[in-house]
């Protein structure tokens, strides 16, 4: 199920059965919650400038990888991501410590993967 950001024009991409949701909470909700609290978090564990940009890329069940932003005047954009582990404590997001981590993307083939029985299956 993919979310929409709407501060960016990004897909945060998660599955909600994984989600520790709480009761009759939207996905939407979590992810506020959850960009909300990784935001102020990143930015006293890196020390980070208010004018970075920090945003939830991937989500799993218990860990979030987020993209760090760091922009200064007439220089090119510094990009870094990183592994947050979080655990849902009733209201309150618990958020572990950043690790930077490298994202690769792979594609596979079908042969070596489930085929889906529609080009929709498992998406909506």
């Amino acid at each position: 199920m993919g979310v929409t950001m709407t501060e960016r024009s990004s897909y945060v991409h998660v599955e909600k059965a994984d989600l520790p949701l709480n009761s009759g909470e939207s996905v939407h909700d979590f992810m506020r919650q959850l960009r909300d609290g990784v935001r102020e978090h990143m930015r006293k564990k890196l020390k980070l400038a208010d004018d970075s940009h920090v945003f939830p890329v991937d989500v799993f069940a218990n860990t979030a990888v987020i993209e760090v932003s760091q922009f200064k005047k007439n220089k090119k954009p510094k990009h870094a991501f990183f592994s947050v582990s979080f655990k849902r404590n009733g209201p309150v997001m618990e958020l572990g410590d950043p690790v930077e981590v490298f994202r690769r993307v792979t594609y596979e083939p079908l042969t070596t993967v489930a085929k889906r029985s529609s080009l929709w299956s498992g998406v909506l």
